[in-house]
């Protein structure tokens, strides 16, 4: 809707999605986004690393939008608060996925 962020679509929202056979009788080109999107309300910048983990555990979700007042500034995955907890730098854009 305009600019803001009407929600986002997640590796596990796909694998459920096809998982439960939905895309079975469906030309995979013509899936709209809307229908994986589930809703989004992001934290604050200056939330603390509990608050984004507990609202991953409420929203079955394994990433977090991340604000600063209206405007969307990033996002925070499960992967990031573990390196966070493990004290490991997270990764430049620039290094290479392994695999």
């Amino acid at each position: 809707v305009g600019n803001r962020c009407c929600g986002m679509v997640l590796e596990s929202d796909l694998i459920k999605y096809v998982a439960c056979g939905s895309l079975s009788s469906v030309d995979h080109s013509t899936v709209l986004v809307a229908t994986l999107t589930r809703p989004a309300s992001p934290v604050s910048v200056e939330a603390r690393r509990s608050d984004a983990a507990r609202r991953m555990q409420s929203e079955d979700a394994d990433a977090v939008l991340v604000a600063d007042g209206e405007r969307l500034v990033g996002i925070v995955t499960a992967a990031d608060l573990i390196r966070s907890l493990a004290g490991v730098a997270p990764a430049s854009p620039d290094t290479p996925v392994p695999g």
